[in-house]
C-alpha cells in the first residue's frame, strides 16, 4: 500500500509526519486529506516535523490552518527541522 492509497478515516483524527516525503508527494496527500474532509467534514489536526524545506513550505500553504512551534537544533543528528501543526474543524 502507497500513502496516496491510505483511506482517512471518517471520525475525528491526528496524523503526524515525521520528515515523510518531498513536496510533491505531500501535495498530493494533502489533496486527498482535503478530498476526505469534503465527503465528511470532521476535526483534524496534523503534526509535522520536517527538514525539507520545500515540504515545510507544501505544509505551510496547504490552506489548514498552521501554526509553527520552535524546536531545538538536533545536534545528535546535525538537523534543523521544522515543526507544524496544522488543523481543521477546531475552534
Amino acid at each position: 500500500m502507497y500513502v496516496i492509497d491510505f483511506e482517512l478515516p471518517t471520525v475525528q483524527s491526528v496524523l503526524f509526519f515525521y520528515s515523510p516525503f518531498r513536496a510533491p508527494l505531500i501535495q498530493k496527500v494533502l489533496h486527498k486529506i482535503k478530498e476526505s474532509l469534503i465527503v465528511s467534514s470532521h476535526s483534524l489536526i496534523i503534526l509535522f516535523i520536517g527538514q525539507i524545506s520545500e515540504s515545510v513550505e507544501a505544509m505551510k500553504q496547504s490552506g489548514f490552518e498552521c501554526q509553527e512551534v520552535a524546536l531545538k537544533f538536533d545536534y545528535l543528528r546535525w538537523e534543523e527541522k521544522k515543526a507544524l501543526i496544522l488543523q481543521h474543524g477546531i475552534s
